[in-house]
Parts: structure tokens; sequence; C-alpha cells
């Protein structure tokens, strides 16, 4: 069982069909799921085989209007959502005036020092 929830507000018509466009991505991955829609922008997807909600999860966190996916009362945020987006911005990045030895966290978004000085 996973709930998923729609991000920016959707009309309840919408968060339907954005939540049975996943449903069918899903099964084209063979991933049988049911989908009830449980409020306006929240749907619980439930599965006959419980280790396919991990591969789903995957699937939904990376799609553009998920906010969040949760499992086992564990919330995954959306990897797209602004939430997420503003976190990434707060994150140090490495440059060289920055490599002294300070505690530094690489952002997914930078790319490395192979990759610019090739």
């Amino acid at each position: 069982m996973v709930f998923v929830s729609v991000d920016g507000d959707p009309t309840r018509d919408e968060a339907e069909s954005i939540t049975k466009l996943w449903q069918t991505s899903l099964f084209n991955s063979h991933i049988q799921a049911e989908r009830y829609m449980v409020e306006d922008s929240r749907a619980i997807f439930l599965f006959k085989d419980g280790s396919q909600a991990w591969d789903a999860k995957d699937y939904l966190v990376q799609q553009e209007r998920c906010k969040s996916v949760t499992i086992e009362n564990k919330v995954y945020p959306g990897k797209l959502t602004k939430e997420v987006s503003v976190g990434l911005n707060h994150q140090k990045t490495f440059s060289p005036a920055n490599s002294a030895g300070l505690p530094w966290k690489r952002s997914p978004h930078a790319m490395s020092y192979r990759t610019c000085h090739q």
C-alpha cells in the first residue's frame, strides 16, 4: 500500500488523470497496482505483490507532479518538488576555493571536475 500526493494544488479530476497516467506507466513496467483517490490531491496504490511497492516508489518520486510517496509511515518527497529543489540550492557545491578541506556536499546538479576540465 502506497499513498501518493500530487503537487501543485490540483483539482480532483486533474489529480485523478495524473495518477491514472502513473498507474498506466507502472502497468507498462509490469507493476500491477489498483488506484483509488482518497482525497482531492492524494491517491492510494494497492499492490498484490508488496515488493513492487518499492519499485513503484522509485518511479513515482521521479515524476514531475509527485509531491510525496508514503510507504510504511515513511514519507519520501518527490525529487522535483519545490521543497526539494530549494533544499538543493542550500547545499554547498565543490569549487576550487572550497577545496581547502572544508566540509561540503556535492550537489547532484554539479558537474564533476573531470567533466569540466577535459
